[in-house]
Parts: structure tokens; C-alpha cells; sequence
């Protein structure tokens, strides 16, 4: 995924995405709405008890997680960036209400209390790792917290997953490890690691017991939460 405004690759997909992403599964794990609440739900859990009036969900693609963030959230400024226009048009965006753009120039500085980028960073080329990162620092302000999800390349499941997605052929996983060395390259601080999804749908009953698990390596994927800079206004 390349971050300028441009025709990317995926244009090609934006109009069967969703078929696409589903049929990359085996059928045990094919509910993908339940995966995007569930990564919603956890940015949700981690923040009750910090005020959130504005969201920036970047890559969003199809914008299969935004309609989440307007459940889980009230009175939300929400914000969609893809580099894919084609993809943003496949969004259900009732009365203008989540702004969207294909333009980085666009985004607004120092304005984002949370950052949400699921399943991006693999996208986008390893030499525009670090330029990411710093553009997702000048969006947030300076309380605001970055969510990165990404697949959890120790779990074997996930491995093949991936590799069978044709979403991912020109992608390349990346090890939880690297965001320690981009957070401290961009000066920024990593508050939280945990890995996540241990369980589809079908077992979701099991979820109460992820608090006891996340520190194994053994989930589809994991979380890194990243803070811009110590304040004293800050809860962390």
C-alpha cells in the first residue's frame, strides 16, 4: 500500500473486497463482521474511561470497521482515509456523516484523540514504515493514542490464512517487534501489547478467558497502542 493519492491496487478489489476478504478464510472463521467489531470493541474497552470525540479509522478500506465506531461511540467526529478513492465509494456514508479522503493534505493536525489502523501496516512498503508513523503522530494530539493491529505471524492458522489470501499476495507480515523500533525511531512510546483473537465466532463463549491469554503469542493477531507524548493531562 503506497500512502500517496494515487491509484493503488487496491481500486481493483474495492467493488468485490468483502467476497474477496471472505473467501480468503477456511469456513470455520469466514465471519468477517465479527472480526471488525471485535477490534472496535477492544479500542472501545481500552478507552471508557478516556473522553473520545474524534476517531481517524486510516486505511479503511470498504469501511467495514466505521460502522462500528458509530455503535460503539456517541456524539463521535469520525474520519475515514484510504489511498483507494474506489474503495471509499463502496462506503455507506448516510448524509455525510464520516468524512472521508483519499488525501493525506486533507487530514486535520493535532486533531485525532484515537487512531485506529487495522491490518494496514502490511500493506505498506517496509522503507514507508517510519513516514507512516510520524504522518499518524501529526494527526493526533498530544494526549491521543494510535491502535495498530496486525496479524501475528507466530500463529500458525494466521500463516496460512494469509498466504492464501489473494488481498495479501504483495503484502508482508510484520513482527510485533518492529513497532518497538518505529515507536522509539518516530520518539513515540509504546503503552500497550497485548495479542488478541484467540477464538472466531463460532467459539466466542471462550472470549472471557482472552484477559488470561493475551500476553501469549498465540493469537490471529495483536495489538500495539502508541502514545505520542508524556503530558500531564495524560492517563498513562
Amino acid at each position: 500500500m503506497n500512502t500517496n493519492n494515487q491509484n493503488t491496487e487496491f481500486d481493483k478489489y474495492s467493488e468485490k473486497y468483502k467476497k474477496l476478504l471472505k473467501g480468503s478464510f477456511p469456513k470455520f472463521f469466514q465471519n468477517i463482521d465479527y472480526y471488525s467489531e471485535y477490534k472496535v470493541n477492544e479500542v472501545f474497552n481500552h478507552r471508557k474511561k478516556i473522553k473520545t470525540q474524534t476517531i481517524l479509522d486510516f486505511g479503511c478500506g470498504v469501511g467495514l470497521s466505521l460502522k462500528y465506531f458509530s455503535k460503539y461511540f456517541s456524539n463521535l467526529e469520525l474520519w475515514g482515509y484510504d489511498n483507494s478513492s474506489l474503495s471509499l465509494k463502496e462506503i455507506e456514508n448516510e448524509n455525510g456523516s464520516i468524512n472521508l479522503t483519499s488525501n493525506l493534505d486533507n487530514i486535520p493536525r493535532n486533531h485525532f484523540d484515537a487512531i485506529f489502523i487495522a491490518n494496514v501496516f502490511h500493506h505498506i512498503n517496509e522503507t514507508e514504515h517510519e513516514k507512516t508513523l510520524n504522518d499518524l503522530k501529526r494527526f493526533l494530539k498530544p494526549d491521543g493514542l494510535i491502535y495498530i493491529f496486525e496479524h501475528n505471524k507466530l500463529n500458525p492458522v494466521t500463516k496460512i490464512i494469509f498466504s492464501m489470501s489473494d488481498l495479501d499476495k504483495n503484502a508482508k507480515m510484520v513482527p510485533i517487534k518492529k513497532f518497538y523500533e518505529l515507536s522509539y525511531k518516530c520518539e513515540m512510546q509504546i503503552v500497550l501489547k497485548k495479542y488478541t483473537l484467540f477464538f472466531p465466532k463460532q467459539l466466542s463463549f471462550l472470549k472471557i478467558f482472552e484477559k488470561l491469554l493475551n500476553w501469549m503469542p498465540l493469537g490471529m493477531q495483536y495489538l500495539i497502542v502508541i502514545k505520542k507524548k508524556a503530558s500531564k493531562n495524560s492517563p498513562f
